[in-house]
């Protein structure tokens, strides 16, 4: 049981932190950039619908 802890503990001690670094900032900007996307789309997908949409003369009332 002692020999697998040791092993973690060796695999941890031999690891590149600049690349683990480097994929965890990769990682949380392209997390960034696909919320930003996807936000865009969703104002840009609104204003296409309200600007498809065509009212029909059952929506129109009158004020008076």
């Amino acid at each position: 049981m002692g020999g697998i802890f040791y092993m973690s503990k060796l695999i941890i001690q031999n690891m590149n932190w600049y690349l683990i670094i480097f994929f965890g900032a990769f990682t949380m900007a392209l997390i960034v950039f696909l919320i930003m996307r996807n936000r865009k789309d969703e104002i840009d997908f609104e204003e296409k619908i309200n600007d498809d949409y065509t009212k029909s003369k059952h929506d129109h009332f009158d004020t008076n």
